[in-house]
């Protein structure tokens, strides 16, 4: 756990993959979950943007998965993240993104392997061995030569056919690559571990699927031997917590409603901690079922699979009558992916027609599975907006299935926008007067002045409509 005043020497481990798809995300989530049940305080982070694959991570360890992403946060904001979710914890398990060095970003910056040695954590290899034997030792020899400073611990082989295979390829590995296999885990078919129920905790099919994945982490794998690698990790020098902008006292008492059930759950733990700190009671509601909105000063909603529960959100009148009188009576709204859909004029169902959204925005969405938009976004704003003034650089991440269509030009763009190597790629968010909605996930933490700017119009609200509380 982290001891001291200037170090965190929690221990940790990072699982890395030879490239997507390997399986790290569900032995990752399998790790979490057994050594949860031996009654260890485990913490779960995700290199990277990715909200998905957290919010699988945080439902395994039973506490928040917070986003460690050097291109996002920068290396310092990153840092005093690592270290407040090790707080109190026994042990941190980082799982990692793509391959160990690949990034989204301009070459290996914001990777795996960046990542590790900005923690110093020792990386656990995760190869897929299905129908190979010397090539995976080829992979894991290279891996380990691309940069001797990334500290590969071992190699965790997934898929392997029998028993027979498995003393194969860790023969191999060894021989050549002179690493230690830690365990080898059998192909398990088909495992529901991202059910409906994850953002609300119930346990659904995912329960017999995760019980399969522990049993066969705990008979393959040395838990054990795991966690005395992971405590081998070096020390980390605690970054200085920067002032965080608060509210004044005459102000306490705004409260921002956040939208949060199956379909809109992504928000990433700091956004809400910073909001939080700043001074704002979070006031939790959902679309889906409430049938109007609490009493609360602005809105923040963001997104999930939102466009699956189209109909029902459609169906839910009451609330969308709800929202869009809100906003007549002035309320802020700051909406992100599902949150730009559900405060549209219409959704597209699956059978073509149209499905009636809150209509605070002239846009039409459809989703188009295949179709996605992904990637690392610098965002200029090209006008003042609920976050940021006019000109200010952001940083973020597009990931989404749909079309956005603005039939009208009843609304204006709030970004221009640049991949990571500052080639300008178009236009993206929409504004009205008190809304900002947008495809783009943004972490409060690369700037904590965001979240007073969100609260901002609340705060105004609230001095002129004081909310009554219980």
């Amino acid at each position: 756990m982290t001891s001291g005043f200037d170090e965190v020497h929690t221990p940790r481990l990072v699982l890395a993959g030879a490239g997507s798809s390997t399986g790290k995300t569900t032995l990752t989530a399998g790790l979490l979950a057994a050594y949860r049940r031996r009654g260890v305080r485990v913490t779960p982070f995700k290199v990277g943007p990715d909200h998905e694959d957290a919010a699988l991570l945080a439902k395994a360890a039973g506490s928040p998965c917070r986003n460690l992403d050097p291109w996002i946060l920068g290396r310092d904001a990153m840092l005093r993240s690592f270290h407040r979710g090790c707080v109190d914890a026994d042990l941190a398990i980082v799982e990692g993104m793509l391959g160990l060095y690949d990034s989204w970003g301009a070459g290996t910056e914001g990777s795996t392997a960046e990542l590790s040695k900005l923690i110093e954590a020792p990386v656990v290899l995760v190869l897929d061995v299905a129908s190979t034997v010397q090539s995976a030792a080829a992979l894991a020899l290279g891996f380990k030569s691309m940069d001797p400073r990334v500290g590969i611990a071992g190699v965790i082989l997934n898929r392997v056919a029998d028993d027979n295979h498995a003393r194969w390829v860790e023969e191999a590995v060894w021989q050549q690559a002179k690493i230690p296999v830690l365990g080898a885990i059998p192909a398990l078919g088909a495992l529901s571990l991202a059910d409906e129920g994850a953002a609300t905790g119930t346990e659904g099919a995912a329960g017999d699927s995760m019980d399969r994945l522990v049993a066969a982490i705990e008979r393959h794998l040395d838990l054990d031997l795991l966690q005395r690698i992971a405590e081998k990790a070096r020390p980390v020098r605690m970054i200085p917590r920067v002032s965080t902008p608060v509210l004044s006292d005459a102000d306490t008492g705004v409260r921002l409603g956040v939208a949060y059930d199956e379909a809109f759950n992504l928000y990433y733990p700091e956004n809400l901690e910073i909001l939080s700190e700043a001074g704002a009671e979070i006031v939790p509601f959902s679309l889906l079922h409430d049938s109007h909105l609490p009493n609360v000063h602005g809105l923040y909603i963001a997104g999930a699979s939102s466009d699956r529960y189209a109909e029902e959100l459609s169906g839910n009148a009451g609330m969308r009558e709800s929202v869009r009188q809100a906003h007549n009576d002035g309320m802020s709204i700051y909406a992100e992916c599902g949150g730009l859909m559900y405060l549209a004029r219409a959704v597209v169902g699956p059978d073509g027609g149209e499905l009636e959204m809150a209509g605070l925005l002239p846009l039409r969405v459809r989703p188009e599975t295949g179709v996605r938009q992904m990637g690392y976004r610098e965002m200029r704003t090209l006008d003042d907006c609920i976050l940021a003034a006019r000109g200010q650089s952001l940083r973020g991440h597009e990931l989404h299935w749909s079309k956005v269509s603005n039939g009208n030009g009843g609304v204006t763009y709030a970004y221009e926008l640049f991949d990571p190597s500052g080639y300008r790629v178009g236009h993206e968010g929409y504004t009205a007067p008190g809304v900002l909605a947008t495809n783009i996930h943004l972490h409060f933490g690369q700037d904590p002045q965001l979240a007073l700017n969100l609260l901002w119009p609340s705060v105004q609200r609230h001095r002129l409509e004081p909310v009554a509380t219980a």
